[in-house]
């Protein structure tokens, strides 16, 4: 059974700095979450970053502990964590999905013109997550 938890965070990084240090998080993840088989999606837009993380508990919680650490973003709070029956991104030990204009609709259906996870209940973080599963994933390059 797999494991899932997601969180939502903001950037502390300039404007200038930000496109690297998105270079650099994706990369990692990327890297670390192949050899670990933790999968998972991150969205970032509107200076928010919201991350879901699945594979063996152990692993993931580990390597939720380094990006708490992280100084490239604050104000970390985990949204849901749980047992899963099934990975939601199996395929992407890191999927990156740019601004959307499928997630601003959702948003605006939630009663915020940004993108603002915080605002996730249960519900919505289930819809969002559908969300991000259909839309094609982003190069970082």
């Amino acid at each position: 059974m797999n494991y899932q938890i997601c969180y939502a965070s903001q950037t502390t990084s300039s404007h200038e700095q930000l496109m690297v240090d998105l270079r650099e998080i994706l990369s990692t993840a990327m890297h670390f979450n192949y050899i670990h088989k933790i999968q998972g999606v991150l969205y970032f837009a509107d200076n928010y970053f919201f991350q879901c993380l699945e594979g063996e508990q152990q692993q993931v919680l580990k390597l939720l502990d380094s990006i708490k650490k992280d100084p490239r973003h604050s104000h970390f709070h985990v949204l849901d964590e749980r047992s899963a029956e099934h990975a939601n991104f199996k395929d992407w030990s890191m999927k990156y999905v740019r601004k959307r204009s499928e997630v601003k609709s959702f948003f605006a259906e939630l009663g915020s013109n940004t993108f603002n996870p915080y605002l996730l209940n249960p519900t919505s973080l289930e819809r969002l997550l559908e969300i991000l599963k259909d839309v094609q994933a982003e190069t970082h390059g």
